[in-house]
């Protein structure tokens, strides 16, 4: 029994720890890896046999029995998850076998952003290749800064077989950051060379073609497909094939069919729409996960909404799928409530968008934009007003934020807005009078901090969708009109910081229960 057990923990973590070097046994030890797999399971049944025969019995367990079965338990679930993940990263290194086994290929460039298993990848694809077709695979890292003696030292012995004729050799060149001649590497390749492919990795498609390699992004084609039958590879193939649409930067045609493809083989509506979402961030924006469940909820897209709590649920698991789909990335300064959209997803995900039925995402050169369900215009202090005759452009907006600006007042026009669900004024300190807010009936989402509101109005009250109120940090806030709260039927967050209330005036701060006199 222990010795199962110790056998697939010695597996298990070996192929977590093993260095470069155990890449190229690779094959072999997953296969024991699931030998050992299967070993465990069936002492862990006979052992769960003899402890149902012990208990019906009314015996006692030797000591250690309980930990054991638990530790084995352990053990097969993360062997299990193991062995599932290597089952779906074969998938992916199909399609780069194909091209090492085109001899017309000399050259294979893997790029993708950092962090994505570039590296990972290039070394799996040669270890499945190896005994199949190659010889040998020498191994060497380009980085930033190039050191041409450690570079001919790493795969000297290979290129010197290469020159004698021997079978084909693969040269790993990783991490390339600028265009490299095979020659100044003494690599022999060309026409007299057929025996040499090279595997190179960057972060830059123009790296990979300057160096005449075919490109293949794997930023989020393996994660796209890891689920996927081969029909559905096949089919992918095809996509990927096509051509991006011509109008575009050089750098997003590269990409707009592999990230299309992994738009498309989401299999979560709402993760779509929180990619389009993130999209229409700035560039390096950290995008936090607050705002984007207040977007959504306004956008009425999750059915069935038990409340905005659940609404932040949701979003959190749309974000989890696009992170591991490597269409988001995970936020390190700003901790679990933000996430990031890499410039080059972002600009590929504005094209795609640009392309549907989306109706939150438009080109703003048009002025007249009557579909238009979300416009966001944040930090701008040269915003100072709004305009009737722009609010009149978009009555079918739903998600409004204008928070951050120098906006001094609301037009009138704003009681044409009849389809507003979410408004975000936070910011605009200049803001004093929000009365007119009383005609919008729908609005589920008011958000008020660091305004310069002195007041509460009765008006509020007329919001009975409300589910969200917002008041922090307003320093000239006097007055909460009694009765306001008390009528917001729909309310689930109430947020007042009461702490910048004027003690000078007399001020009135009620709840549905009770009702405060300052």
């Amino acid at each position: 029994m222990e010795a199962a057990f110790e056998k697939v923990v010695d597996i298990l973590f070996g192929v977590a720890i093993r260095q470069i070097s155990y890449m190229w046994n690779y094959i072999e030890n997953i296969d024991t890896l699931k030998r050992a797999l299967q070993d465990l399971k069936g002492t862990r049944e006979r052992v769960q046999g003899q402890i149902d025969i012990a208990i019906r019995g009314g015996n006692n367990l030797f000591e250690g029995v309980e930990k054991w079965m638990k530790d084995a338990d352990q053990q097969i679930s993360k062997a299990e998850e193991f062995v599932e993940e290597e089952a779906n990263a074969k998938k992916t290194s199909e399609c780069y076998h194909c091209a090492l086994e085109d001899e017309s290929k000399q050259i294979i460039g893997i790029y993708g952003l950092g962090g994505v298993g570039k590296t990972t990848l290039a070394l799996e694809v040669a270890a499945r290749v190896r005994h199949r077709l190659f010889a040998e695979v020498a191994f060497t890292t380009i980085s930033q800064k190039v050191d041409f003696e450690k570079i001919k030292k790493d795969i000297g012995e290979a290129t010197k077989r290469i020159m004698k004729g021997d079978k084909i050799l693969i040269i790993l060149l990783d991490d390339v950051w600028e265009k490299l001649n095979p020659e100044d590497l003494c690599i022999p390749c060309g026409n007299k060379h057929k025996n040499c492919k090279i595997l190179l990795t960057s972060r830059s498609i123009k790296v990979v073609e300057e160096c005449g390699g075919l490109p293949l992004l794997i930023q989020a084609f393996g994660n796209a497909l890891k689920d996927e039958n081969i029909k559905s590879w096949e089919w992918a193939l095809t996509q990927l094939q096509k051509h991006a649409p011509s109008d575009v930067d050089d750098e997003i045609q590269k990409s707009f069919t592999h990230l299309q493809l992994s738009y498309d083989y989401l299999k979560s509506e709402k993760a779509k729409s929180c990619f389009l979402l993130c999209s229409m961030f700035p560039e390096d924006w950290y995008i936090s996960l607050e705002d984007l469940a207040y977007y959504a909820v306004g956008l009425e897209r999750f059915d069935d909404l038990d409340s905005i709590e659940d609404a932040r649920g949701r979003v959190q698991n749309a974000v989890d799928m696009l992170t591991s789909s490597c269409l988001l990335l995970k936020n390190q300064y700003l901790g679990e409530g933000y996430t990031k959209m890499h410039d080059v997803v972002r600009d590929v995900a504005l094209l795609i968008a640009s392309q549907g039925n989306n109706k939150f995402l438009s080109n703003l050169n048009k002025v007249h934009i009557p579909h238009l369900e979300i416009f966001l215009v944040q930090k701008n202090q040269n915003l100072s007003k709004i305009s009737d005759e722009f609010i009149g452009w978009m009555k079918k907006v739903k998600v409004l934020d204008i928070s951050w600006n120098n906006i001094s007042s609301l037009p009138q026009s704003f009681q044409l807005l009849t389809k507003l669900r979410m408004l975000d004024l936070r910011g605009n300190k200049s803001l004093h009078e929000i009365s007119i807010l009383g005609v919008l009936r729908d609005l589920e989402i008011l958000i008020l901090n660091e305004t310069g509101i002195t007041k509460i109005p009765r008006e509020i009250a007329q919001l009975v969708n409300l589910r969200v109120l917002q008041v922090k940090d307003c320093v000239d806030l006097s007055l909460i009109t009694e009765g306001v709260i008390a009528a917001l039927s729909r309310l689930e967050e109430l947020c007042i910081d009461l702490s910048f209330l004027k003690r000078a005036s007399p001020c009135i701060v009620e709840n549905k229960d009770s009702i405060l006199i300052n």
